[in-house]
């Protein structure tokens, strides 16, 4: 290999989830060292970012995990941009890189970004398909999970955030708190659950932002102190006027917005479900069980409550941050990786 090493991003629907942000985060982090090529199913909010920023970008549609014309086409790319490594994010797109390398030289490594169950043919399919591509787990929980269904190299790399300036917060005597909460509005988010800890709190003001297939039902069911934005692509103003995190979920790999709230110093009440543990502990949130709206209010009256119960917890979500979840260490261990599958 010469020069930069190529690496050819491959995701089925370029949105503004969590896996989008990812990719977004190792692009723009390892810009000195790779040269990007971005190829996606279905256009997005991710592949509009990143063909501004000059990378380049191609649509290819991919059906099903069988899809062995879509495998072709990519391996006629990969030859074109002389690409060195695929990295995958889901199961589709995997197994058509692995099906690619029947037509070009090209190595694979593959990201478990979720930690829903699945069905005995995706169980065969994943075991297959791991022998022939290095899995990233970004959490213990994920590892633990994907260590029974992967023959090949699993690794765990917890996801990483840029760490911002430091949070100013308005100190206004008549302002409500403000609780905050980013997600998909699908089952295994739990969002309903927030909706009617929200309910229970009418002294604090929610905004619970993103899209999704319950937000109709979430808003119908809302109380009046709770707003719904909707999806929103520059979230940075929100953390900063948040004094609270929520992450409700039922599921959830790791957590990428409960990690972008720690880095602005906002303590988190999240559910003890997937990697969530392995983020937030009593030194900086709260951990309650999923599905129980009543002990979620509870927990977020307490902080609520108790302004020192906010500050010190806040500071120490910082600082775990930058110790154990940064961009640097994320993007260091996975260049790492690519390296170590080239050799």
């Amino acid at each position: 290999m010469n020069g930069k090493m190529k690496v050819l991003y491959l995701l089925n629907h370029a949105g503004g989830g969590g896996s989008e942000r990812y990719i977004q985060s190792l692009v723009g982090s390892l810009s000195e060292r790779i040269e990007p090529v971005f190829v996606y199913n279905e256009p997005g909010k991710l592949s509009d970012t990143l063909r501004s920023r000059g990378v380049i970008c191609r649509q290819l549609k991919m059906k099903s995990p069988f899809d062995f014309g879509a495998a072709r086409k990519l391996s006629k790319i990969c030859r074109e941009f002389q690409i060195d490594l695929i990295h995958t994010h889901f199961m589709r797109e995997n197994a058509i890189a692995v099906w690619a390398k029947w037509f070009c030289n090209v190595h694979v490594v593959n990201t478990v970004h979720m930690q829903t169950p699945k069905s005995g043919l995706a169980l065969r399919m994943n075991r297959f398909i791991s022998r022939y591509c290095a899995n990233i787990a970004v959490s213990r929980a994920v590892l633990n999970n994907l260590k029974r269904e992967c023959k090949g190299v699993a690794r765990m790399i917890y996801n990483g955030v840029a760490l911002p300036e430091s949070k100013t917060t308005d100190d206004l005597p008549e302002r409500k708190l403000r609780v905050l909460s980013l997600g998909r509005f699908s089952a295994e988010k739990g969002m309903s659950f927030l909706v009617k800890a929200a309910a229970q709190l009418p002294d604090l003001d929610f905004t619970i932002a993103g899209d999704g297939e319950e937000l109709t039902q979430c808003s119908a069911i809302a109380s009046d102190n709770v707003t719904f934005p909707g999806y929103v692509n520059d979230t940075s103003a929100l953390y900063r006027s948040a004094d609270i995190y929520v992450c409700p979920s039922l599921e959830e790999a790791l957590g990428l917005s409960v990690l972008e709230a720690m880095s602005y110093g906002i303590p988190a009440v999240v559910t003890n479900a997937g990697g969530l543990p392995e983020i937030v502990d009593d030194t900086c949130g709260v951990i309650v069980q999923p599905s129980d709206e009543n002990e979620l209010a509870s927990a977020i009256r307490r902080l609520a409550e108790n302004p020192e119960l906010r500050k010190t917890p806040g500071a120490n979500a910082r600082k775990r941050i930058e110790d154990k979840f940064s961009l640097q260490a994320m993007s260091e261990q996975t260049f790492e990786l690519y390296t170590e599958v080239l050799q």
